[in-house]
């Protein structure tokens, strides 16, 4: 007489072949997944509990970062970058940092809001190992719709965004970074999908501990500059 279960019905079998969608856990708990479901988590901001988590700067007529509630990529805020009429070379930033001993890969997601303002906007993912540090810079200069990748060598253009935009378009960015071979990995912008493996990290002496910076500043490029907005910012380690 058989004993047990059938192979189909068996527990462990079922927990075993189901595919969890953690996606769909980050959108649950957080609001939104990070923007191409890769790499582990490991700290994000919405921007809904004050700035508290970073250090805030202004320089000359810009003003320090707040949180604003009449524009949000989910509500009820977002983070202000203040550069409304400004001139170069005020600017408005916030930066933190995390202690990992060894970063491998390591991606920064962000996502800014679509408008016509003279600013340049730059994220930055540094990483210092062993006094030596790392980085990469995106940039998006809304007056002209491009996202650019700033990297040891030059600047590449790799989306240019069209001049009929409607609205309260959020634009998500993510960078990833191999800390590995010292290169890039892959820039992701909206559903589009890019390699960077070519394009080689800035690199020199820096004499901290071991950490993670991130780093988001807003500047004006010229006469019209405008308040920048940022929706959420989210650290990935472990990247494919």
């Amino acid at each position: 007489m058989a004993r047990g279960y059938p192979d189909y019905q068996n527990p462990v079998n079922q927990v075993a072949g189901r595919l969890v969608d953690f996606s769909g856990i980050q959108t649950a708990i957080l609001g939104l997944a990070t923007l191409d479901g890769l790499g582990r988590l490991v700290w994000f901001d919405k921007f809904h509990d004050g700035v508290s988590a970073w250090e805030l700067a202004g320089a000359g007529t810009a003003s320090p970062p707040d949180i604003y509630s009449a524009i949000s990529e989910i509500p009820p805020s977002c983070l202000r970058l203040r550069t409304a009429g400004s001139v170069l070379p005020d600017w408005s930033s916030i930066m933190r940092s995390y202690q990992f001993l060894t970063p491998s890969k390591v991606g920064l997601e962000f996502s800014v809001l679509c408008n016509t303002g003279n600013n340049m906007v730059v994220a930055q993912v540094t990483t210092i190992q062993a006094g030596v540090f790392h980085n990469l810079e995106v940039y998006y200069m809304p007056a002209l719709g491009t996202i650019i990748l700033n990297y040891s060598g030059g600047t590449k253009t790799f989306v240019t965004l069209s001049a009929s935009v409607m609205a309260r378009l959020w634009i998500p960015i993510k960078l990833v970074v191999d800390n590995v071979t010292g290169y890039g990995h892959r820039l992701t912008i909206g559903t589009q999908v890019f390699s960077i493996v070519d394009y080689k990290q800035f690199t020199g002496a820096w004499a901290e501990c071991d950490q993670i910076y991130i780093f988001i500043v807003s500047s004006p490029q010229g006469a019209g500059s405008l308040d920048q907005y940022i929706g959420h910012v989210y650290l990935t380690l472990d990247e494919p």
